[in-house]
């Protein structure tokens, strides 16, 4: 009987999930470079939004399927959420970190503009607010700061597990034992 060397999860788990994190931070230094950030077009958040989502889904899979391929072809359902979770967690590190480097440190004034831009779109609604309403606004949004930083993470590991026990389930393949 042959003895298989096992793969080193782990190697793959960081190059995909740079792979993951620096999609989305290359997705979102064009939207700010090209001005696309504080678009007012409901489409380019969409466009946005469904760009994130194809590059996380696509480096979870990949991750997945590169695994199976250094593993003889063979891949549990439990290597498979392992592989995604942990893809999704380096990815949404890379993410996190620089969004927080991003809100505090390129564009300071980031959250005050949104704020001013979705306060704008409710004006448009026939909702009048004020400049104060705006202030306690971005010190809510101050405040809140952390918790938006760890619930974006906890959402970067829901897809990872979500994606990986879909791929898992469709590339699932076990090792026969006589």
């Amino acid at each position: 009987m042959e003895i298989r060397k096992t793969v080193n999860a782990k190697d793959i788990m960081l190059k995909y999930g740079m792979y993951f994190g620096v999609g989305l931070v290359a997705i979102s230094v064009v939207m700010y470079t090209t001005g696309m950030i504080y678009s007012k077009s409901m489409m380019v958040g969409l466009a946005a939004s469904a760009l994130n989502l194809l590059v996380s889904i696509l480096a979870i899979v990949y991750g997945i399927k590169a695994f199976k391929t250094r593993n003889g072809g063979f891949l549990a359902m439990g290597e498979a959420l392992k592989i995604g979770v942990g893809i999704a967690l380096i990815g949404g590190i890379i993410s996190v970190l620089y969004t927080y480097v991003f809100v505090n440190y390129i564009e300071p004034d980031f959250m005050r503009k949104m704020t001013e831009l979705q306060f704008e779109n409710m004006g448009e609604l026939g909702m009048d607010m004020s400049n104060v309403d705006i202030d306690a606004t971005v010190e809510m949004s101050n405040k809140m700061s952390a918790f938006t930083y760890i619930s974006s993470l906890v959402g970067y590991l829901l897809l990872g597990l979500i994606v990986s026990a879909i791929a898992g389930a469709v590339m699932k393949k076990q090792e026969q034992v006589y």
